[in-house]
Parts: structure tokens; sequence; C-alpha cells
């Protein structure tokens, strides 16, 4: 006796549902953000920086070893 998959795959619905930045509206995204972050600050969270001018840009960008460079005018 021989048995086949191809009926049953050809009467499967399938659907697939994403959830990306459309999914959630922007005031909403905001407001987690900001909570977020107040909750990271509240817990001691900091996040190396390197910050130099602008006017430093090539001196920073060849640096080794900094943190995350920020460049500021």
């Amino acid at each position: 006796m021989l048995f086949t998959c191809e009926p049953l795959l050809t009467r499967v619905v399938f659907g697939a549902v994403g959830s990306g930045l459309g999914s959630v509206p922007n005031r909403e995204l905001v407001r987690a953000i900001g909570e977020m972050l107040e909750a990271a600050a509240a817990h001691g969270w900091t996040t190396p920086l390197d910050i130099r001018p602008l006017a430093e840009v090539e001196a920073a960008w060849n640096a080794e070893g900094s943190d995350r460079l920020v460049l500021v005018n």
C-alpha cells in the first residue's frame, strides 16, 4: 500500500503574522522606551562613551580601544 502526503499538504491553511514597528502605535513605543531607559538608569546601567568634538573626527575614528564614539559639534 502506498501512502502520500501530497493531498494533506495541499489542504493545510498557513498564515504568517508579523510584528514590526507598525504593530505598535508610536506614542506607546516612545512611552515604553522612556520607561526602559528610566529603569536602566535607576539600576545603575551605564554605557561607556568616548565623547569628542566633531573637529577631532579623524583622530577619534582611528583611535584603538576606545569606547562607543560620540561626536559633538
